[in-house]
């Protein structure tokens, strides 16, 4: 499991990353590379200390992240743009899950003792 958590935030943060620095609004890149930066910051936390508390925090981050861009795209865009562009569920809905499978981890390996 922690594997595919790995991999999965990985792929997420390579996928985002592209997204905000060549797809989204030019005028937003500054933004686009601190949030970059960020994400690779948690992945880079979360892979290097299996078992740890940076595991925890780094799946905890992800799952806010996921939180907070689903809530902007609802406030800014409504609830109906996850219907109609699947990009942006993606992009919102892939943290959550990149979260959730390393909080699981980090559970199952506290349970262990490691």
């Amino acid at each position: 499991m922690r594997w595919t958590a790995r991999l999965l935030g990985l792929a997420y943060t390579i996928f985002a990353s592209y997204f905000w620095l060549f797809y989204y609004k030019p005028w937003l890149l500054p933004a686009g590379v601190s949030l970059s930066v960020f994400l690779v910051v948690a992945l880079a936390a979360a892979w290097r200390w299996p078992g740890r508390s940076p595991e925890m925090l780094g799946g905890l981050y992800f799952m806010l992240f996921g939180l907070a861009l689903s809530v902007h795209f609802v406030i800014g865009y409504g609830g109906t743009i996850f219907y109609s562009e699947p990009l942006i569920a993606a992009l919102c809905f892939l943290p959550l899950a990149v979260g959730v499978l390393f909080v699981v981890a980090y559970g199952k390996t506290a349970k262990r003792g490691e």
